[in-house]
């Protein structure tokens, strides 16, 4: 026997409005309980009772596709809209964003209108959805950051997989106290690969602290990272004395170029 989506798939073919929005289940919640609630499952019931389930699917469908799943989406593209007000940098640049205010004032309705529309006729993830999918990455990538970091710290080398990995990691504060003990406790290869992530992206621990990984004790992490200084002018008096009268004669020598 035929299963009942499948037979009236042409019914719902013929009568759909062209929206890619219809095609997600959530937003046709009309069409899901007329189907589940009003159509007979036996065959003969089924085909003796379409001309009144035609009539009830084409209302189903035109109420989904004109006024539900609208009515689902407009929260959405009024926060759309909102984007645009939010975070305003007015004590920073007032006279620019007051220049920038009445394109603003315009540019609502139109954002508003234009995210109703898309979001009415196509399958756009909601707001709330959206939000939930960048919290579970964020967690994947702190998971898989702390992860890493605690390697180190148990004093793991990072094989050449695992520095990929880290260039495309993000910072989270959640990381500091494992980044802490890795530089503490990792071996001297995989301290550097961390200074370096931190240093060369401009990362919190290294914005915190220009000189972070100019006193490791091993000269060749201390030449790399003055290599990679993004704020050479943030490193203490007293430490770029050290560097600059260092034991290591490369550390030295960079150590001048950077202070003369």
């Amino acid at each position: 026997m035929i299963r009942r989506p499948a037979r009236l798939a042409p019914l719902a073919l013929l009568l759909l409005l062209p929206a890619c929005a219809w095609s997600n289940r959530a937003n046709r919640p009309v069409w899901n309980a007329f189907e589940q609630r009003l159509v007979p499952e036996g065959d003969a019931a089924f085909y003796a009772a379409l001309p009144l389930t035609v009539p009830g699917g084409l209302l189903a469908i035109v109420t989904d596709t004109l006024v539900v799943h609208p009515a689902q989406v407009a929260d959405d593209a009024w926060d759309d809209a909102a984007d645009l007000w939010d975070e305003v940098p007015w004590a920073a640049e007032y006279y620019t964003q007051l220049a920038l205010l009445p394109f603003r004032a315009v540019g609502t309705p139109l954002v508003f209108a234009g995210s109703f529309l898309g979001r009415s006729c196509f399958d756009v993830p909601s707001r709330e959805a959206t939000q939930a999918s960048r919290l579970e990455d964020e967690r994947r990538s702190l998971d898989e950051s702390r992860g890493l970091l605690q390697r180190v710290a148990a004093g793991e080398r990072l094989d050449a997989g695992d520095l990929a990995r880290l260039r495309s990691l993000d910072w989270h504060a959640g990381l500091q106290p494992a980044f802490d003990a890795a530089l503490a406790r990792g071996p001297a290869p995989s301290r550097l690969a961390l200074l370096r992530w931190v240093h060369e992206r401009g990362l919190p621990p290294a914005a915190a602290d220009p000189a972070l990984g100019l006193r490791d004790p091993d000269p060749v992490v201390r030449h790399a990272v003055l290599g990679a200084l993004r704020r050479p002018a943030g490193v203490p008096a007293e430490l770029r004395d050290a560097l600059r009268a260092d034991t290591s004669e490369s550390v030295r020598l960079l150590a001048r170029e950077l202070w003369p």
